[in-house]
C-alpha cells in the first residue's frame, strides 16, 4: 500500500490508486480541470436546478452523475444536462464498447466510439448509459 503503487513489470511508470476526492467546490480548480485517471471529483448541491446549471456551465462536459431517489429530477437531469455521459444513481457513466460515446464541449479526448446510436423518442440526443436504479 502507499501512495505510489508498484506495477509488477511497470516498475519504472507513473500510477495513482483510485482517489475519490469529496465536497469539491463547484467554482474550484479541480471541478474546472479535465483530470485523467481513476478519480471521482464529488460535488454535493441543493437541487437539480443548480446540478444541471453546473453540468451546463463547464468546459469540458465528458460526464455527469446525479444521486437522487427522485424519479422527476432524475429525467430532467439526464434530458437537460449537457454532457456526453450521464449516469442516474451510478457512479462512473461509462460506455461500453458496444454503447456509443459522445463526449462534449472541449475534452480532449473528444470522439465518438460505439457502431450504433440509439434515441428514445423524447431524447434530444443519444445517451451512452443511464441506469434509473
Amino acid at each position: 500500500m502507499g501512495a505510489t503503487p508498484v506495477i509488477p513489470g511497470y516498475e519504472k511508470g507513473y500510477f495513482i490508486r483510485p482517489t475519490i476526492l469529496n465536497n469539491v467546490p463547484p467554482g474550484g480548480e479541480i471541478a474546472r480541470t479535465e483530470i485523467f485517471g481513476p478519480v471521482m471529483s464529488i460535488m454535493h448541491l441543493d437541487n437539480v436546478d443548480d446540478a444541471i446549471k453546473l453540468v451546463n456551465s463547464g468546459e469540458y462536459g465528458n460526464m455527469a452523475c446525479i444521486f437522487t431517489s427522485s424519479g422527476a429530477a432524475a429525467r430532467r437531469f439526464r434530458y437537460e444536462a449537457n454532457a456526453g455521459n450521464v449516469g442516474v444513481n451510478i457512479g462512473v457513466a461509462a460506455p461500453m464498447a458496444f454503447f456509443p460515446s459522445v463526449v462534449g464541449r472541449r475534452a480532449s479526448s473528444a470522439r465518438c466510439m460505439g457502431r450504433a446510436s440509439t434515441r428514445s423518442s423524447s431524447s434530444p440526443r443519444p445517451r451512452s448509459w443511464w441506469n434509473a436504479g
